[in-house]
């Protein structure tokens, strides 16, 4: 049976399409994948016991600045 990604793209009325951020638990850890614009993707391993709303609350009010730099 083929791997499938665990993030799915979803039509935008930006473009044919785009991602929306993922948030996945590796071990007692959280990977978070978010696109920062032009077609990068921002990937983000966490400590134990990160406050995870706090980091995604942050990097959605962030995204153009992170996206600048890229």
């Amino acid at each position: 049976m083929p791997t499938r990604w665990p993030l799915s793209p979803r039509r935008s009325s930006k473009g044919p399409i785009a991602w929306g951020t993922g948030v996945l638990e590796y071990g007692d850890r959280m990977a978070i994948v978010a696109p920062v614009g032009g077609g990068n993707l921002l990937f983000v391993l966490t400590s134990a016991g990160t406050n995870a709303g706090q980091l995604l609350f942050d990097l959605r009010r962030h995204r153009p600045a992170l996206a600048q730099l890229l």
